[in-house]
């Protein structure tokens, strides 16, 4: 699973973050790019912000049918 961890990545905002993630998950074959958009659209509804600098965006429920495998 190592391929699916970036250090020291920089993002201008939460929006280029969370399509970062999208673009990664969905290289490692665990989604499809209609997943990436209900990232953006889950975040639209509640963050996904933790707190101290750590979020963990994921897709909206509707969107369980495009995940091809789970990733992290």
């Amino acid at each position: 699973v190592s391929e699916g961890i970036k250090l020291n990545q920089k993002a201008k905002n939460k929006t280029e973050a969370i399509q970062a993630a999208g673009e990664l998950l969905k290289s490692m074959g665990c989604v499809d790019d209609t997943y990436i958009s209900a990232m953006h659209d889950r975040e639209k509804e509640v963050s996904t912000y933790l707190g101290m600098g750590v979020a963990i965006p994921h897709g909206t429920s509707k969107a369980k049918a495009n995940v091809k495998k789970s990733g992290i």
